[in-house]
């Protein structure tokens, strides 16, 4: 189950005519949709870092 504060969070964020809803929509960097979790940012994301740290393959070291 949620708590309070978050439900109330979820709350302004959904409506525009909530006290709170502009200080949360800054406080939250944006735009908000509790329904919609931004599956294609997170897949985008993942996949960067996942580039990022694919091991590598390393060159021989010279022999002398």
């Amino acid at each position: 189950m949620f708590s309070a504060d978050y439900e109330e969070f979820l709350e302004a964020l959904a409506d525009p005519d909530h006290e709170q809803h502009e200080d949360m929509v800054h406080w939250s960097g944006g735009d908000f949709d509790a329904e919609d979790a931004g599956a294609d940012t997170i897949i985008e994301r993942f996949e960067r870092l996942a580039k990022k740290w694919a091991p590598r393959r390393r060159k021989p070291k010279a022999t002398i």
